[in-house]
């Protein structure tokens, strides 16, 4: 059965169906399906039965349609997302220097070689060092656009972009704010 929601009070946790050509209807907050509360003037189905007191009653119910609330502002916000791409260098010729020096004046002081020692302990050094070193490597991704609300704390999501600024709109009290573009196109 179908009807609207006369009168609910979540403080007392009860309420009152108005069905058309029949009397009113008694329900309790234990008997809402779903997590949402209704309000006054919310379309809700329901199972009606009778008490042992011979009253009307409703168990089962639940919101078709939720009425529009009253100075309700509309939520606009969408998700916008900027993408980065950066490059990491690499360490591998900076590992091959240092260590291809090292090894060299080690060969040199300590080992007492000549030059052909010392140029193939460099060799060996830089080897080591370009194995041991990071290769290049490119690092993409994105993040979310969003802005704190000055108003609630909320999180602001972009609704516009236009003129180098971004219109936000709090997810939590639909306010409005405009901030200057600081992410580029």
């Amino acid at each position: 059965m179908e009807g609207k929601i006369k009168w609910f009070s979540k403080e007392k946790g009860y309420g009152f169906i108005s069905v058309p050509n029949s009397q009113d209807r008694f329900f309790h907050v234990t008997n809402i399906i779903g997590d949402d509360l209704p309000n006054n003037g919310d379309i809700v189905t329901f199972k009606p039965e009778t008490r042992k007191d011979g009253k009307l009653s409703a168990v089962r119910v639940s919101i078709t349609k939720a009425k529009k609330k009253e100075n309700e502002k509309p939520y606009y916000a969408s998700g916008e997302y900027k993408s980065y791409s950066y490059t990491n260098e690499g360490t591998q010729g900076t590992w091959g220097f240092w260590l291809a020096v090292i090894f060299a004046i080690i060969t040199f002081w300590w080992l007492d070689g000549g030059i052909w020692w010392i140029l193939f302990s460099a060799f060996v050094g830089f080897v080591v060092g370009v194995a041991i070193g990071k290769e290049e490597e490119k690092v993409e991704g994105s993040y979310e656009i969003t802005s704190k609300c000055l108003r609630c704390s909320g999180t602001g999501h972009v609704t516009a972009r236009s003129n180098n600024n971004i219109g936000f709109q709090c997810e939590n009290c639909k306010n409005f704010w405009k901030e200057r573009d600081k992410y580029g196109n």
